[in-house]
């Protein structure tokens, strides 16, 4: 990086909100709202683990869970829907339930995308990070199916 370029940097950071906050902190303000950490209980949160389990699957493998999004739901449990890639030109939307948010510090970072690997071959699960030089971090896993998949 140039020295003409740092400066830029530099300044746009003190433009942002008055020289306040960076966008990193204002993101972990906005949607982190001072989480601590689920791993250790003592670190703020910097990011969060989405994740999302097949429709079709979620009633039998967790039914308390599936209990309770009906009864807070009024009796449906809501979905996400994501094109999944199965093979060449061949585009499937499949229905996802999105489990509970997870957040994580940046020492459990590590144990929390382990964990995540870990997780049911057909689980998506998305880490946020919020955003970094005007470029968004979030990151889509998916993994047992053959391409990637889109919101």
């Amino acid at each position: 990086m140039g020295r003409d370029a740092k400066i830029k940097a530099e300044r746009h950071l003190r433009k942002f909100m008055g020289g306040m906050r960076t966008p990193v902190e204002e993101w972990r303000f906005r949607v982190l709202r001072g989480a601590k950490c689920q791993q250790c209980q003592t670190a703020p949160a910097i990011g969060q683990l989405l994740q999302f389990y097949p429709a079709s699957d979620f009633q039998r493998r967790f039914p308390r869970l599936a209990l309770q999004y009906a009864t807070e739901g009024g009796g449906t449990i809501r979905t996400v829907k994501f094109k999944v890639y199965r093979d060449k030109d061949h585009w499937e939307t499949r229905e996802f339930v999105s489990m509970p948010v997870v957040h994580y510090c940046a020492g459990c970072k590590k144990v929390v995308s382990a964990w995540a690997a870990r997780a049911p071959s057909t689980m998506v699960a998305e880490f946020r990070e919020g955003p970094d030089n005007g470029q968004s971090k979030i990151s889509v896993q998916v993994r047992g199916l053959a391409g990637g998949a889109q919101a």
